[in-house]
């Protein structure tokens, strides 16, 4: 496949930037973000952990990280645009299971057209390469899968119990009732990054998507004994 993965946690070898990938033991849940290198030379993990959590920090050795299709000048470039979107977001961005509405100008700023526009983990990825003309993924091609549903509704559940703002779990759940809403796993997204002549369809990222998690999987486990 021509897929760059790194399972030993060694950022030495990172061309100022790839897409990190973690897998939580305890909630059996995995997470993207993107891993680059600042102007100070050090590596930082840009990453949408929750509801306005944007999040800059130092990758911990959870992470595995996979190199990504784009030359260096556009890799360099895109590093650049993280700590853009950083910087000019203060606020965070809002967390959504449709992404519908959202996105990222070319400078950097969250754009939402609708109320209650937001991203998952994986969404925000997309979108920071969509923002610049690098398009990995075609959402058109992109069904909404049974168990992605339950997955959502698992989401909701606990977003309902933290958050306590029954007009946003009342907006999530009526994007999920309209037809459904598909669901892009870290793992497809991290491998659509990867794979040259994007963008890419789902069909073309699934079997080589869940090799991704089988082996990062493997890897915490191993780390955790």
């Amino acid at each position: 496949m021509g897929i760059k993965i790194v399972l030993n946690s060694s950022f030495d070898s990172i061309d100022s930037i790839c897409v990190a990938v973690s897998w939580d033991i305890q909630y059996a849940q995995q997470h993207i973000g993107l891993l680059f290198i600042d102007a100070d030379s050090q590596p930082q993990l840009l990453h949408l952990s929750g509801h306005y959590q944007l999040k800059k920090e130092s990758p911990d050795v959870s992470y595995s990280w996979i190199d990504i299709a784009l030359d260096p000048i556009n890799k360099l470039h895109l590093a650049t645009v993280c700590e853009l979107i950083f910087a000019l977001n203060p606020n965070g961005v809002p967390y959504s299971l449709c992404s519908d509405g959202a996105s990222f100008s070319e400078q950097g700023f969250f754009i939402a057209e609708e109320d209650y526009a937001g991203m998952t983990c994986a969404t925000f990825v997309i979108n920071v390469f969509h923002s610049q003309g690098f398009l990995i993924v075609d959402s058109g091609k992109w069904p909404v899968r049974e168990n992605d549903i339950i997955w959502q509704e698992k989401i909701l559940e606990i977003l309902d119990k933290y958050l306590k703002d029954k007009d946003y779990i009342d907006a999530q759940k009526q994007r999920i009732k309209q037809g459904g809403v598909a669901r892009f796993r870290p793992e497809e997204v991290a491998v659509a990054a990867a794979l040259s002549n994007p963008p890419h369809g789902l069909d073309i990222l699934e079997e080589p998507a869940k090799e991704l998690l089988i082996s990062i999987i493997k890897h915490t486990e191993a780390m955790a004994k």
